[in-house]
């Protein structure tokens, strides 16, 4: 099956109907540029990769991600765990450690701006960058949640979510900035693939903003959040 994700054209290979179906809002017809093919060792890994039970078709789902996430740094890509949205026509993605709080933000988000917020994706964004400029994208992994759109948005911000009982909203530097990222993204094995996510890293840093966070889950939280990040903007522009 061949599939354009992040802008990519990739055929799928050796997958069950089941992943087709999955896969469908991304069906594409053209020439791939790479392929994804499943082997049976590939299923063998996804379950041996965790202690959580697992169906047959997760166990599908999970390799076939593993695959894409160790191949795509090649090509200046790479899976970021966090609810990507777009405001105002960029890209603000919130991260944190699972439980902490990115959907429950998102929603504050939501609430406070409605329309004006797009949800990209609820988990698993691409960001690509494509002649220097980082891109977010939709994927077909987009959370319990299923917060969801093959779409794009250049991507401007990246906030880490961190409880707190009251509501607080700052710029970080990368080496502030560096422990939590690392939390949230793949490093593969592939020495190749390895070196060039570092890098991305690298691009990450100089051109997108990075935010921390630290709030409740009151509406206060998305207000103080929005009004910082967006104010700051407006006043460099």
């Amino acid at each position: 099956m061949i599939c354009k994700i992040a802008d990519f054209i990739i055929d799928f290979k050796n997958i069950s109907a089941s992943a087709e179906s999955f896969l469908m809002e991304y069906a594409y017809s053209d020439t791939p540029q790479f392929v994804i093919e499943l082997t049976p060792d590939d299923i063998e890994h996804a379950y041996a990769a965790t202690d959580i039970p697992q169906t047959p078709l997760q166990a599908e789902f999970t390799a076939l991600y593993t695959k894409l996430i160790s191949t795509i740094p090649l090509y200046d890509a790479l899976f970021f765990h966090a609810s990507l949205i777009e405001v105002h026509g960029v890209g603000v993605a919130f991260t944190a450690l699972s439980g902490t709080g990115k959907s429950t933000h998102t929603r504050l988000w939501k609430k406070l701006l409605g329309e004006k917020v797009q949800i990209i994706n609820g988990d698993k964004p691409i960001i690509r960058f494509i002649n220097g400029i980082p891109y977010g994208y939709g994927t077909p992994w987009c959370g319990k949640e299923q917060w969801g759109r093959n779409a794009k948005t250049p991507i401007k911000h990246i906030c880490f979510i961190e409880r707190s009982l009251e509501n607080h909203c700052e710029k970080i530097s990368p080496k502030d900035a560096l422990k939590s990222i690392f939390n949230q993204i793949f490093i593969p094995k592939d020495p190749a693939a390895a070196f060039s996510t570092l890098g991305l890293l690298d691009n990450i840093f100089k051109n997108i903003d990075l935010w921390v966070i630290k709030c409740n889950t009151d509406i206060e939280a998305a207000e103080i959040a929005y009004n910082t990040i967006f104010k700051e903007k407006s006043n460099e522009t």
